[in-house]
């Protein structure tokens, strides 16, 4: 089964949907690590969708760093957000 996966998230985008504001350097660093190709995200880049609300990194890693950012603002969001990542 397929799935269909639609949108291209900026940082501001995430956070307007999220109600917050993601603390500086993550912000800094998620901006130069984005991938604007949604089918093939690299180790070390992430790309975000619309629908469904996903961070998708090219990594394990990159998604624990996601995660491990975003995990003390947990209490302020006003949504949710799925991560994931692609396997090698």
């Amino acid at each position: 089964m397929n799935s269909i996966m639609l949108g291209n998230l900026s940082i501001a985008d995430m956070e307007r949907r999220l109600g917050i504001s993601f603390p500086e350097p993550f912000r800094a660093d998620m901006e130069m690590r984005r991938e604007m190709n949604a089918s093939d995200t690299p180790a070390g880049k992430w790309h975000c969708f619309d629908m469904p609300f996903l961070v998708c990194c090219g990594d394990k890693e990159t998604a624990e760093y996601v995660r491990d950012n975003l995990a003390p603002l947990s209490g302020q969001m006003t949504g949710q957000l799925q991560i994931s990542w692609r396997r090698a």
